[in-house]
């Protein structure tokens, strides 16, 4: 039914007592509609009711004041049934939309949650302090390079002045005290050691690329698995189905509206503080037509559909560049990205000591290295 208990109790009485009064050649229309506005169930009824009453009202000529006063239970009766329906019909869509938003809200909490406190956060932890170690070691490198060619006299020893000798040995002592202060860095930087690598700095990049290659793998399936969240919730798809039926609503109102404002004019009725009344003189009815040009406010039975964001996952360029040593395209771009920026201060990799896959699937732990 389109009213509560005691106001659809309320407009039947004044429906049935309308119709009563009502004494013209219409009188049988009448009571049909009275009685299927008093039982409406769709807002197709409450449409085709309109469309009813619109005929009754050009069919049936000139209207006595008295006349009109006992229509109005049926358009109040009407009007009132329609337009709850449709507000009905719109409260239980957003509820429907909430309910399904908080799924896929679900879905993006789940992985935002590993990104800002799980194993990926965990893992792109270890992976900065690999970096930092690595670039230390090659600190270490380059100090060291520095001391070997401040050790070389560029003058044979007998032709060397005591000035030069002097101004060579302090410059042997900074590269000296340099390397030191590198190598104590390097011990510090965690995970912490107390001996520099054999031979060069390709274990700690080993490590790196290896830990990057674990990010990877963590970041992608946190990500699919967000995906199949996603789509298993299909958000997009209910907002295609509420959007339609929005639009229906707010079509249907539009027709409704235009077909009662027929209805008024031709009756010559107004309203006013949202009560029916006649309008002195027949001026609506000799009036202008306006209804045609009836539009619903912006914001009229429109839901709220906007789709939650991602705040992880929508992109993932953390990842998408990653050591190969089988792929030189994909190398390069891993080795500009992380290494050529580092400046003089130190030496840099040229090449990859670890190769992560291209397409990372879930067949192993995935903290395999």
């Amino acid at each position: 039914m389109f009213l509560l208990p005691g106001a659809h109790a309320n407009h039947q009485t004044q429906v049935g007592e309308s119709i009563g009064l009502l004494q013209t050649d219409s009188q049988k229309k009448m009571v049909r509609i009275g009685k299927s506005i008093d039982n409406l169930q769709t807002t197709d009824e409450a449409g085709a009711a309109a469309s009813a009453l619109l005929s009754i009202a050009k069919a049936h000529g000139q209207w006595t004041n008295e006349e009109k006063e006992q229509f109005i239970p049926l358009i109040t009766s009407l009007v009132s049934g329609f337009e709850g329906h449709l507000s009905t019909e719109h409260d239980a869509d957003q509820t429907h939309w909430t309910t399904e938003e908080a799924k896929e809200v679900g879905c993006h909490t789940e992985a935002s949650e590993n990104f800002l406190s799980g194993e990926v956060s965990t893992a792109n932890e270890d992976l900065d302090e690999r970096k930092a170690k690595l670039k230390s070691c090659h600190a270490v490198d380059k100090a060291w390079q520095d001391y070997k060619a401040a050790r070389e006299c560029e003058l044979p020893q007998a032709d060397v002045a005591f000035g030069d000798m002097s101004t060579h040995d302090e410059a042997l002592k900074a590269a000296m005290a340099a390397l030191a202060a590198k190598v104590s860095t390097y011990h510090s930087e965690v995970p912490v050691s107390t001996i520099l690598p054999t031979g060069d700095c390709s274990s700690d990049q080993v490590h790196l690329e290896d830990q990057m290659c674990l990010v990877r793998r963590l970041h992608r399936w946190t990500c699919e698995a967000q995906a199949a969240c996603s789509t298993t919730v299909d958000l997009a798809s209910t907002k295609v189905a509420l959007r339609s039926s929005q639009d229906n609503r707010r079509a249907s109102k539009l027709s409704f509206k235009k077909v009662i404002c027929h209805v008024n004019e031709i009756l010559g009725l107004t309203t006013a503080n949202g009560e029916w009344q006649q309008d002195l003189g027949d001026a609506a009815k000799n009036a202008p037509a306006t209804c045609n040009s009836i539009v619903l406010d912006a914001s009229d039975l429109v839901l709220n559909l906007e789709m939650p964001q991602a705040v992880h996952c929508k992109v993932d360029p953390e990842v998408s560049v990653y050591p190969s040593t089988t792929d030189t395209v994909v190398c390069s771009n891993w080795v500009a990205q992380e290494y050529q920026s580092w400046g003089s201060d130190y030496t840099a990799p040229t090449a990859c000591k670890a190769s992560c896959d291209a397409m990372p699937t879930p067949t192993n732990s995935p903290h395999d290295d």
